[in-house]
């Protein structure tokens, strides 16, 4: 029986060619808001500080590795999985940890005695300050990095949250914990596979370090022990031989006799 061709689906072929076309508006979004290119990267710049302060390069490069991956694979990456979630995380928790320090230096706010419902409206007007006068100042000088604009207006309102509910140390402490589940679930690594290669690694390298430290006599000391330990081991093959001839010899001569 002839096999029967498959037809091949013309929708999907456009659906890949739509996908690639999106990663290719994303690769050119990042690379127009990390340049100087105009009226249009400053706006780009402005809305990528505007929600995560002075990691805003650290956005645009994410979104363009999305566009990458788009046009590389011609397929949406699944970005709700857990991999993912413990990125996102991460990515809170370092914002969250940069806009701690800059509560700090707010005036009028007491971070000891945080109320969200009053202080959290100042957080967020002075971040918005901070984060206009980044993009007007800094944006002809190409500033990748400024830590007056914090976390943005994310870092802004979840650290006002965790400050109300934990205080300033305790969002730190849980910032840094959440770090480390993020951490987890993005790399499958667990704290006690970290400890273990940690651990192995200080054992390699003391071993090493041992190995160098021997003096020259104590390596002759031990060139000798081995090959007076290959001696020993010839001697006895040697021996050995032996003993199977003249036990091969005595089973000879007993069959001649009889």
């Amino acid at each position: 029986m002839a096999k029967t061709k498959r037809k091949k689906d013309p929708n999907k072929k456009n659906i890949g060619g739509m996908i690639e076309l999106k990663g290719i508006g994303l690769v050119l979004f990042a690379i127009i808001g990390c340049c100087p290119f105009g009226i249009v990267a400053k706006i780009i710049k402005g809305f990528a500080v505007f929600l995560v302060g002075a990691w805003w390069a650290v956005l645009l490069v994410m979104i363009g590795a999305i566009g990458i991956y788009m046009i590389a694979k011609r397929e949406v990456p699944r970005l709700l999985n857990a991999k993912y979630i413990g990125l996102y995380i991460m990515i809170l928790s370092v914002l969250v940890l940069t806009h701690t320090g800059y509560i700090k230096g707010i005036e009028g706010i007491n971070a000891d005695k945080f109320d969200f419902a009053k202080d959290m409206p100042k957080v967020m007007d002075a971040t918005t300050k901070s984060v206009m006068t980044f993009v007007n100042n800094n944006y002809d000088a190409g500033s990748f990095f400024d830590s007056a604009t914090g976390g943005g207006l994310i870092g802004a309102f979840f650290a006002s949250l965790f400050t109300a509910l934990l205080t300033l140390d305790g969002t730190i402490v849980v910032s840094i914990a959440l770090f480390i589940c993020g951490f987890i679930l993005y790399t499958g690594i667990s704290i006690y596979d970290i400890f273990r290669n940690t651990k192995e690694g200080l054992k390699r390298a003391v071993k090493h370090d041992n190995e160098h430290i021997k003096t020259p006599k104590e390596k002759e000391f031990k060139i000798i022990n081995n090959i007076y330990d290959n001696e020993q081991e010839e001697t006895e093959d040697e021996l050995e031989d032996t003993r199977r001839i003249v036990t091969r010899e005595e089973l000879h001569q007993q069959s001649e006799v009889k």
